[in-house]
């Protein structure tokens, strides 16, 4: 049962038991979070059964914060992907040179700020114009 490749589910048991300790979850709060219910997350890490629906695994996934696909990917001799795990995925990208998401919000402050700069020296120069115009009517109205 468990020697098959994508298909080791006491290798599945072990990082569901060891996950759900991780986070300090009770089998009741995972199922509260989204998970299968407690039967079959006793089924589950006890390894007590070949295949699930799809959708209980979705569910165990959420519940245990790995990313879609974890659960596969364990079956399969890898590991899950948590946020932590996406985190460091990100370090890496960052590192190889591509932009990382506080490179986009950091272009994203920058460019507003300069927009509000715009902004503001635009309201100055309107507010310029409009002191020039009222000058040059109070001259000749005296005139």
């Amino acid at each position: 049962m468990g020697s098959d490749p994508g298909n080791d589910w006491p290798r599945l048991a072990r990082f569901v038991l060891e996950r759900r300790n991780e986070l300090g979850l009770k089998q009741e709060e995972v199922r509260q979070a989204g998970g299968p219910s407690t039967a079959t997350l006793r089924n589950i890490e006890g390894a007590s059964q070949a295949s699930y629906k799809p959708h209980i695994l979705a569910g165990l996934e959420r519940a245990l914060q790995w990313k879609t696909g974890s659960v596969q990917a364990i079956l399969s001799g890898g590991e899950p992907l948590t946020a932590e795990a996406a985190a460091r995925e990100g370090l890496a990208r960052e590192r190889a040179g591509q932009p990382t998401v506080a490179d986009i919000v950091q272009q994203h402050d920058e460019i507003l700020a300069k927009v509000k700069e715009f902004l503001a020296d635009a309201d100055a120069r309107e507010e310029r114009v409009l002191l020039g115009m009222l000058q040059a009517l109070r001259q000749s109205r005296s005139d």
